[in-house]
């Protein structure tokens, strides 16, 4: 067996044991987020075994070992697909995991059954040797459908969390397409899951700094976020500030769950009104803020159209508290707090000018 193989295993396994202790003592996840991690690692690792015995036993050319063989290619092929799918779903909704997994589990089963019927994705002749089989473009379907599920996924993380760096995303799904054609062009060079575990590093690092910038209940950019960028700010901009009036009512009469409910409805209608003209922030509680960089913006008609927003999802979600919105330039010159006292006496003006209260 190739020498160098053995050590790029060896380093591989090292690599992934060292991100699994990493992961189980990372602070800034969830339990959730880290059981995803710590599975997806675990299982690379464990497809690393098998691709190392895999090589073993071709080397061999022995028949007792056909069997064996078929398993162990078998596993292979039905977890590689499977892996861009996982680190997708790392955190998505469960909904999407679980439709995820009933269609990976699809795939692994129609695979397991063409085995049988002598046409099938790969095949192992008498002398222990690996070949591919008639129906080895649906490997290939089922990884590229993977590959463009985490696509679109990062695709999407990226539009909801307004995070800036948004390179190792596109890194990841670079390596991602490498794997793939170093693995349908080159068979016989075994790094994939040697990309596959850098790429995992990758995500890992970039999902790590996402929860480190983001609220986790609203998916708006944090507090900590927020008193960054306006310390590399430089003025003018516009500051908007929102605030939901009397959500302790709320959590006292329906209850805490309900009460959260309210604020992540308004940070995602917030997120859909402005989200293109600034950045969102969850600066407190119960407190949002925009910074949008282009003053000349009708800020007051887009003020306006977001509220009456607001006022039309009451009708959907009764709970709703009241919602205000104030705004304030900031100029050249001119201390921040200052223009924080201002924006919040905007909003104040605003209740008073539509007092009409909807709940509270």
């Amino acid at each position: 067996m190739n020498l160098y193989f053995v050590a790029i295993t060896l380093i591989n396994l090292f690599v992934l044991a060292t991100l699994v202790v990493l992961i189980f003592h990372n602070k800034k996840i969830t339990s959730v987020q880290k059981r995803n991690f710590i599975f997806i690692t675990c299982l690379t690792m464990i497809l690393v075994i098998i691709e190392f015995a895999e090589v073993y036993i071709d080397s061999t050319q022995k028949n007792c070992y056909r069997w064996l063989n078929y398993a162990l290619h078998y596993l292979e092929l039905t977890f590689t697909p499977i892996i861009p799918v996982l680190i997708a779903n790392t955190i998505v909704e469960e909904k999407k995991y679980k439709i995820s997994f009933i269609l990976s589990s699809i795939y692994g089963v129609l695979f397991l059954i063409s085995l049988f019927f002598g046409k099938s994705i790969f095949y192992i002749s008498q002398d222990n040797i690996y070949s591919r089989d008639v129906l080895f473009p649906a490997y290939i379907v089922a990884y590229v459908a993977g590959l463009g599920y985490l696509i679109l996924e990062n695709i999407l993380l990226a539009l909801r969390f307004q995070i800036k760096n948004k390179v190792l995303l596109l890194l990841t799904s670079i390596l991602f397409i490498l794997d793939f054609l170093i693995g349908i062009f080159e068979s016989d060079v075994h790094v994939k899951f040697l990309v596959t575990t850098i790429a995992l590093l990758v995500y890992y690092i970039y999902k790590t700094e996402l929860f480190d910038q983001v609220d986790p209940l609203t998916f708006t950019l944090n507090q900590k976020m927020f008193h960054r960028d306006i310390a590399n700010l430089t003025p003018p901009y516009l500051l908007v500030v929102f605030g939901i009036d009397n959500i302790k009512n709320v959590n006292e009469i329906y209850g805490m769950e309900t009460g959260d409910e309210c604020i992540s409805v308004v940070a995602e209608k917030i997120r859909a009104f402005y989200k293109k003209y600034g950045v969102c922030y969850r600066i407190s509680g119960t407190e949002f803020c925009c910074i949008i960089k282009h003053v000349s913006i009708n800020i007051e008609d887009l003020n306006d159209e977001f509220f009456h927003s607001i006022v039309k999802k009451t009708y959907d979600m009764r709970e709703l508290p009241f919602v205000t919105v104030g705004y304030a330039i900031h100029k050249r010159n001119e201390d921040f707090d200052d223009v924080m006292k201002r924006a919040n006496l905007n909003r104040l003006e605003f209740r008073e000018t539509r007092n009409q209260r909807i709940f509270f």
